[in-house]
This record gives structure tokens, C-alpha cells and sequence, in this order.
């Protein structure tokens, strides 16, 4: 829904965006007595959306605390000729009279304001001025962002720093302009570093959200990756790009975060818009305003509104599916005292077959007022072995039979099913399953008519393949496959050729020694793929530098913290007690138990079993090729094979931090991976693998 409001236009969804949008709504109702002074946090809370409700009451407008057309019209006759420096407690200056900030969805600044132009990197500075823009700072910075969350533009455009030493320009950073936007904070005028003192113009939250969402926009626009080398602020620019600056030291300290490092203060940065940037993404993913709800078709049977697309995901409805298939009632687990259904980490029961089934769940809203228990449809489909596909309509339809397990209905044989994920082939799954790819002749489709290879070449995620009868019920899989071919002296050749790839230099012996079982936990799991094997010993030496240490070092962090209370553990002290061991640090009492089933270990009682690099590499293989240990459809085949797997994307099998920086690469943690992957697969491609 898109409104104006005092001469702005904004887009509000269900439920609505925090930030400047909202704050200036909560500002006007601030002026009309409907919230308290300061209040103004930017937050669509409950607080906020009875004011609007109030509001509309004294009105005679429809009640039901949106802020509608008629809503918006309202506010507009009360902020008639009423800056909002004039609206009681407010507490900020009057904004421009046409500010560049269009609150508009993701977009923060017109499209026509970024213009084709070749940055490559955005450099973010505080004015060392006052709270508004003088046409000082605006000569200098190509955006300003005022103490009021307001947006100006600098006067040069982005394209006029194309170019060396034109002019005029932006000459925002010494001896670094050229390719660069400069984004500025207004601010911070006669600030101290040491002792620190902001000054009487300090930086506001606010400011920083907005440049968040500023910076987002302008690196979408112009493809800048969000790095510490194309995404920084004045006062790294010396350290990290080394370019001398004359002590700049803006703007790594703020006022509401002084315990923070430069480094950590610009990570913090970057982080805020990497964010922006993914919610910028989900906004434009969603067609309509709101939450969108389709049907969900479960083994024939139609569930109305069964599915909701909410945040970049689609999501199960469960109490209207569980009736629908009459299931008992879904059994929330673990919520806290006081019952509230906020808590993602909290899991939900489900009981579709004999055993019932826990999953994460959330609590979608369908609208300002009513929330609905949900679960993640990929998560539901793989727990009940069930194929998805989802509909140009939305609608998801799940194929099969739940647990995967038929029987003829003439013959009463069990019949074996296994549903295609991404990027699989019948060769792939022949392997797989049968322990040899030539045997692919031999699976049959759902209704068991073989595939020829012209059939074969038209399946699809989300079918279903019979594999030969005799074939064995859950749990053959786990059983390992041969290991024809790899023999003693070629895996000391391979050991030979990736220790010398290896990085840094003190993990070439670790990789020499870590080397042979994993090779040969990857030939016994069907893993055969040059890249994929390549990955496989990225992945162990990005984790645990191929088993040193073994064990996660465990100091109380808020994180570690955190895993006492997954739904994967079962008791206090589990955080502790299944903390990350092995090549992929394999954590939570859940996963060592399943584990433990496939390697033939009671790793539940003896979590310490991990560390045994036999069993480590076990783990590793099976986990990124078979199991997903983020799903079923994130594994080495999904990311493609030979020279067309995705290095960067497989980050995914184990962790969904492919874009987050890392250190030690000096660039994502995806690509840093990847490039170290690749080196290991030039190494391979030197042996005479099997």
C-alpha cells in the first residue's frame, strides 16, 4: 500500500517496516496527544497501532490500526503546515522541504539520483559538522543523512567521480576518489576521540539505519559487493586499503556503541547493510502487500489457505493441515513461562504417522491482528518423505506416501521410494542408493515404468523414483559403498598433491595426514566428483584446519550459549556436552544421535567418538552428500558437478554465511571456500583418481 503523507510517500506492508516510514507516522500522532513524548522509536508495535487505532475512533474512520488511504488523509489535515519540528516531543529539527528520502518499499533515494556510473566501492564519513547539511558538506559528499534520519543530496552526481581528478567532484576521501561514493552522517561537530566526547551533535540511530538502507541500495544498484575493501568507513580506509588519510578516525565510534573496536564498529556497519540488503530483496520477492496465502494439496487432499509466503519462504500452515488430514492437534514444545510464541527456537509436534515428528516453528501473520502456527514447508515435506513441488500459483502440492515405504497393492512387496532433489540424475542416484551410477536402468518412475534415456532427461525436483525390488528399507542407505580402485598408493599421491595446495602453510601436514580417510569415506558414500571431493576437504579445512582442533573451544560465548536451548537438545548442559567436534564440528545432541546410526557409534553417550578422525570423516561426507545438514536439497549434487558446481553457493550445505566476511580470506567467506576448493580440484586433477 503506498500513501503520502507531509509531502512523503511511503509503502507500508502487513506487518509494517520499522524505521524512519513509521517514525513519522508515531510523530504526528505524537502531535495529536495519542503517544507519549519520545515514543517515536520506529517500532509498528502495539503501542503504535492503538494510537492509529484511537486515531481513527476520534476520526469516524474504520477501526483496525492500519494506516490506510483514508487513514493517511486524515494525518495529512493534522500535519497541514505543521513541520514536524513543531510536533511535541518530536525532539528533531524540521526536515528539508523536499527531502531526497523517499521511504518508498526498499528504495531510500529516486532511481534517477543514481545514474549509469562505475563506482566500485561506497565510503561512509561523518560531517564533523552540525545536525543538517551545510552546502559545505554537500560540495564534498555525493548523500548526507541528517540527525533526523533525512536524506540530501551532495551536489555532484555519482558519475562525476567516473573519472580521475575532474572537476567538479565529490573530494570526499584523499587520494581515493575516484570510483567512490562518498555517504556522510551529518554530525558530530568539535567531537574528541580520546578522551571521547560526541560533542553537541552526536550521531543518532537513526542516522545509521538510514545510511544502512542508503548504502544497500547504492551497491544493488551498481553491483559493489559488502566487504571490508568496497564497503568502509573514513577512518579504515589507511588500514585496510592503505591509503595514508591524515588520522581520519570517522565514523568508527558511535556514541551508542563506544565498547566497539574500529574493526568491529565497521563490521557492525556492514553488517546493518548486508541485512538491508536482504530485506530490500524478500520486499521486492512479495507481489502483493501482506502476507500471501495459496492452497496446499497433501496426498490428494486439498487445505484452503494451507500456505503462507512469508519472509523470502513458504510456510505450512499446521492446525488447518493437521485437521484436514486428521492429525491430532500440533503440540507446541519447550515455549518459556510466560507462554509467549515469539521464540523461533522453540520446536512444534506434529503427529502424521506412528511416530511424531518436531520441527521449528514460527508464528506468521496473516494480519494486524491474528497470527498462525506455522512450519518451514521444505522442513515438512522431508519430514514426512514427502516430494514438493510448488505451482506458478502458489499452491504446493506434497506427492507420496509419508515415510517414503509402499507396498504393491497385488503382491504386498515393499517398494523403495526416493524423491529427486535439485540438480539430481538418475546416475546420481543410482549411485547413491545402488552404490553403482550404470545401474540407473534399473529405477523405475512412480507409476514402475522404467526410464529410458529419453525419460530420464525430463525428471524433475520433487519426483519420485522406485528403485528395484529388493531393494532395502530405510536405513541401507547408511550402508557404506565399495571402494574399488582407490588404491594405498594412489591416496598417498593425493595426499602428496592437496597437502601442497593447502593454506596456510602449517595445514599442509594436517591436510597430508586428514587426506586418506577422507578420500575414502568419500568413495564409500558414492562421492566420486572431483569437485565435489574438493569441497568435501575445502569445507574440513575452513571448519577445523582438517581436525586441529578437533573440538570446539568452548568459552561461554553468547552463541554457544544459545545451543542450550535449540530444539536439538533435550537437557540442560546439552549446549555443552554435544559442542561442535570433528572436520564439521557436528553439534546437538539430535545430530549425534542420528549420526551415530550411520557410523555405527553410540556418539550420544560418547560424544568424544566424534573426534576420531575415522568417524569424523564419516560424518562429513555422508552429511554434505547424502543428509543435508541444512536440508535435504543442500547437497553436493544440488550445487551441480565437474567444472559446472557451484563453489560459492555449496557454502549452503553447512552454513547459510556465504556472504558474511572472513578475516582470514580477506573477502566472503563463500568465496574464500570456494577459491580454496578450486585449488584442491587442480590438485586432484594431477592424481589418477578411480
Amino acid at each position: 500500500m503506498t500513501i503520502q503523507l507531509h509531502e512523503r510517500v511511503y509503502k507500508f506492508t502487513t506487518p509494517m517496516m520499522r524505521g524512519t516510514s513509521v517514525q513519522f507516522i508515531q510523530r504526528a500522532l505524537i502531535a495529536a496527544d495519542l503517544l507519549p513524548a519520545g515514543e517515536d522509536d520506529g517500532l509498528f508495535g502495539t503501542a503504535t497501532r492503538d494510537a492509529v487505532s484511537e486515531f481513527q475512533r476520534r476520526n469516524g474512520l474504520g477501526v483496525d490500526g492500519k494506516v490506510g488511504q483514508n487513514t493517511a488523509a486524515a494525518l495529512n489535515k493534522l500535519l497541514d503546515g505543521t513541520p514536524p519540528s513543531e510536533m511535541r516531543g518530536s525532539g528533531t529539527p524540521s526536515a528539508p522541504k523536499k527531502p531526497v528520502f523517499t521511504g518508498a518499499g526498499p528504495k531510500v533515494v529516486s532511481d534517477e539520483l543514481l545514474p549509469n556510473a562505475r563506482p566500485k566501492r561506497v565510503i561512509i564519513h561523518w560531517t564533523a559538522g552540525r545536525g543538517r547539511a551545510s552546502n559545505l558538506d554537500k560540495s564534498h559528499y555525493h548523500f548526507l543523512v541528517e540527525e533526523d534520519g533525512s536524506v540530501v543530496q551532495g551536489l555532484h552526481r555519482i558519475d562525476a567521480n567516473d573519472r580521475p581528478h575532474p572537476n567538479p567532484r565529490a573530494s570526499h576521501t584523499r587520494r581515493l576518489n575516484t570510483h567512490s561514493v562518498g555517504v556522510s552522517l551529518c554530525g558530530m561537530h568539535n567531537a574528541q576521540e580520546r578522551p571521547f566526547d560526541a560533542g553537541r551533535f552526536p550521531l543518532r540511530e537513526i542516522q545509521v539505519q538510514v545510511m544502512a538502507r542508503l548504502v544497500a541500495q547504492i551497491c544493488r544498484r551498481y553491483d559493489i559487493p559488502v566487504t571490508r575493501e568496497t564497503v568502509l568507513g573514513h577512518g579504515e580506509v589507511q588500514d585496510i586499503l592503505n591509503v595514508e588519510q591524515n588520522f581520519k578516525w570517522d565514523p568508527m565510534v558511535l556514541p551508542w556503541k563506544r565498547d566497539l573496536t574500529f574493526r568491529e564498529t565497521g563490521d557492525y556497519l556492514r553488517d546493518l547493510i548486508r541485512n538491508a540488503m536482504e530485506e530490500d530483496i524478500a520486499g521486492e520477492a512479495a507481489e502483493t502487500d501482506g502476507t500471501g496465502q495459496s492452497d496446499l494439496v497433501i496426498s490428494g487432499r486439498k487445505v484452503s489457505g494451507g500456505v503462507i509466503d512469508y519472509d523470502t519462504a513458504t510456510w505450512i500452515a499446521l492446525e488447518p493441515t493437521c485437521q484436514a488430514m486428521g492429525w491430532p492437534a500440533p503440540v507446541l514444545l519447550g515455549l518459556p513461562e510466560d507462554d509467549s510464541l515469539e521464540d523461533e527456537a522453540n520446536g512444534v509436534q506434529i503427529v502424521p504417522s506412528e511416530a511424531p515428528i518436531v520441527l521449528s516453528h514460527r508464528m506468521i501473520p496473516v494480519d494486524l491482528k491474528s497470527e498462525v502456527l506455522c512450519v518451514r514447508a521444505d522442513d515438512f515435506a522431508e519430514a514426512l518423505e514427502l516430494g514438493i513441488k510448488v505451482e506458478p500459483s502458489g499452491q504446493v502440492t506434497l506427492e507420496g506416501t509419508i515415510g517414503g515405504i509402499e507396498k504393491d497393492a497385488v503382491t504386498g512387496a515393499v517398494m523403495r521410494f526416493v524423491t529427486i532433489q535439485r540438480g539430481d540424475t538418475l546416475s546420481a542416484i543410482a549411485r547413491r542408493e545402488l552404490g553403482d551410477s550404470a545401474r540407473w536402468r534399473e529405477l523405475r518412475d512412480e507409476d514402475g515404468t522404467h526410464y529410458d534415456a529419453d525419460s530420464a532427461r525430463r525428471i524433475s525436483a520433487g519426483d519420485r523414483v522406485m528403485l528395484p525390488d529388493g531393494t532395502a528399507a530405510p536405513g541401507a542407505e547408511t550402508q557404506p559403498k565399495s571402494v574399488a580402485g582407490l588404491t594405498p598408493e594412489i591416496i598417498a599421491e593425493a595426499a602428496e598433491a592437496v597437502a601442497k595446495a593447502a593454506d596456510p602453510a602449517l595445514n599442509r601436514k594436517r591436510a597430508k595426514a586428514a587426506l586418506p580417510g577422507i578420500l575414502e569415506a568419500c568413495y564409500k558414500w558414492g562421492v566420486t566428483d572431483r569437485s565435489h571431493i574438493a569441497y568435501v576437504l575445502a569445507t574440513a579445512q575452513h571448519e577445523c584446519n582438517f581436525g586441529h582442533p578437533m573440538e570446539e573451544n568452548w568459552r561461554k560465548s553468547a552463541a554457544q550459549l544459545a545451543y542450550e536451548n535449540s530444539n536439538l537438545n533435550e537437557k540442560d548442559g546439552d549446549g555443552f556436552l554435544f559442542r561442535g567436534r570433528g572436520y564439521v564440528q557436528l553439534t546437538f545432541r539430535y545430530n549425534y544421535r542420528r549420526y551415530g546410526k550411520i557410523v555405527g557409534r553410540d556418539l550420544e553417550n560418547d560424544p568424544d567418538d566424534v573426534k576420531d578422525p575415522a568417524v569424523a570423516a564419516e560424518i562429513l561426507v555422508y552429511g554434505m552428500s547424502q543428509d543435508g545438514f541444512c536440508g535435504p536439497n543442500k547437497i553436493l549434487s544440488a550445487f551441480g558437478e565437474g567444472p559446472d558446481f557451484d563453489f560459492i553457493g555449496a557454502r549452503a550445505i553447512v552454513n547459510g554465511d556465504k556472504n558474511k566476511h572472513e578475516k582470514r580470506y580477506g573477502t566472503t567467506k563463500g568465496r574464500g571456500i570456494a577459491e580454496r576448493a578450486i585449488r584442491f580440484r587442480d590438485a586432484l586433477d594431477t592424481v589418477d583418481l578411480p
